[in-house]
């Protein structure tokens, strides 16, 4: 059985389906190239030339055995032009992924870097003063009273936070030349003061905490 012939640029179909069964390279029509790229029907339609789709077998999928699309086939006087157009396609698109990629990670290195150069400065700002004896007074507090409710737990905080602000406030003002040590509190009785609040000194530094009291 002869082989079917390309004439004026028109590629033979196979029966009805419109495309070209290709089992065997001896199944290509005279005057044609397979070209098996990537968006090569894309610019088959573009550039104008008469192509078909190739199946050149079939694969397996959900609903079973359908025909497996690999490429076209084109005259061969335009396969050269229709290579030439996928291929520069395909690098453009691998460019813009590199650069798209590229950008991707510059923007997380940015970021990082600012993550890493804020929580430095934050360090350098607030990680110079002790809230050990502070916080295990709170505990201690806590501890003895059972918090009921999302009141008496937002109360908490709010006093938790007051007395950091405060311990970074006086410890700010606290002589330098005091040596690391562990404070030792003794309440400090002030009547100018709200009844809520108290004051403790150290007796080592002099540094003074104002703390709210939960009682």
């Amino acid at each position: 059985m002869s082989r079917p012939k390309a004439e004026n640029g028109i590629v033979p179909r196979s029966g009805l389906r419109g495309n070209i069964e290709l089992w065997t390279p001896d199944h290509l029509p005279l005057g044609t190239t397979h070209v098996d790229l990537p968006f090569a029907a894309m610019f088959s339609r573009r550039l104008g030339f008469d192509f078909v789709p190739a199946m050149v077998g079939f694969e397996v999928r959900a609903c079973g055995f359908v025909p497996a699309i690999r490429g076209v086939v084109v005259c061969t006087e335009n396969a050269s032009a229709l290579v030439d157009a996928c291929r520069a396609e395909i690098k453009k698109r691998q460019e813009r992924a590199e650069r798209r990629s590229r950008e991707e990670a510059m923007r997380r290195w940015r970021q990082l870097i600012r993550t890493i150069v804020a929580k430095e400065r934050l360090r350098k700002r607030y990680g110079g003063f002790q809230i050990a004896d502070t916080n295990a007074d709170f505990s201690s507090r806590k501890a003895g009273k059972a918090a009921t409710g999302p009141s008496s737990q937002s109360q908490l905080g709010r006093a938790q936070a007051a007395t950091a602000i405060a311990a970074a406030a006086d410890a700010s003002a606290a002589p330098k030349d005091i040596a690391a040590h562990d404070h030792q509190w003794v309440i400090v009785e002030d009547s100018t003061t709200k009844s809520d609040l108290g004051r403790k000194r150290c007796t080592i530094c002099d540094l003074c905490v104002t703390y709210e009291s939960l009682v």
